[in-house]
């Protein structure tokens, strides 16, 4: 059987498929943080009357070790053994900073402790349907495309889990940066040391759901050879995450 295909000049990208699994496409939606967790330290003693009545009434160790945690309106709070007179504090399943930060804040004044250290993102979630079907197989467009734009791109070939899906990794975040928009560029310029330790996995299934997972390596420690070393503020590193994952979306949306 020969079909015979007609298509109008300005047309700029077709796709076949004989896949008779994919029926219905998942509408478009942006990328947008779904969860975001953080490292602080609060320092100050816990008193008895707290811990027994508000926060671990069952004396149960919390998740990962932690001695107890807490459940606010907004994520998961997870407090750790005092050392030293501070609590490592591990933030999860929160979707910006600020939020987190007001969170904390108000559990810190009703604990009668303090925050003693900034927030430090170190893992972000994110979830976006492009809206329409994409070519995830080996020889396909999309690998064709996220390559060639990107270079350093690492492809893991079809897994069927809950959904069949393929897997990007970016090895150079700095040079995914590079051929961002120039005002992203601009916010990056002073971030280089932090770039360098963020890792970018984005899974893609052939309905064009996309998950983007960021880490962020904690930095290494602070020495005399480089007196005045400060993190970026984490709210503008994290603003800067979020676009570079929403430009990248939008690449697989509209520019491939």
């Amino acid at each position: 059987m020969d079909v015979l295909v007609r298509l109008p000049v300005d047309v700029c990208r077709v796709c076949f498929s004989s896949d008779d699994s994919v029926k219905e496409l998942h509408l478009f939606s942006r990328a947008r943080c779904v969860n975001a967790c953080y490292t602080t330290c609060i320092t100050g003693m816990v008193d008895s009357e707290h811990m027994l009545k508000t926060i671990n009434t069952n004396k149960e160790r919390g998740p990962c070790g932690s001695e107890f945690y807490i459940s606010s309106v907004f994520g998961v709070f997870q407090v750790f053994p005092s050392s030293h007179g501070a609590r490592r504090v591990t933030c999860k399943a929160f979707t910006n900073v600020t939020e987190t930060e007001f969170a904390l804040r108000l559990t810190c004044s009703g604990l009668g402790v303090s925050m003693g250290s900034p927030l430090l993102v170190h893992m972000i979630v994110m979830h976006g349907n492009t809206g329409r079907q994409l070519d995830i197989s080996a020889s396909g467009n999309l690998v064709y495309c996220i390559q060639r734009k990107f270079r350093n791109v690492t492809y893991t070939e079809k897994l069927d889990e809950v959904n069949v899906h393929a897997l990007f990794k970016w090895h150079d975040i700095p040079g995914a940066c590079a051929v961002c928009p120039e005002a992203l560029q601009r916010r990056m310029a002073n971030k280089y040391a932090v770039l360098q330790r963020v890792e970018l996995t984005v899974s893609v299934t052939r309905l064009g759901t996309c998950i983007y997972r960021v880490g962020v390596k904690k930095a290494p420690p602070v020495t005399d050879t480089d007196p005045g070393f400060a993190e970026p503020d984490t709210a503008d590193v994290e603003q800067c995450l979020f676009s570079l994952c929403e430009y990248i979306h939008s690449f697989l949306t509209h520019d491939m």
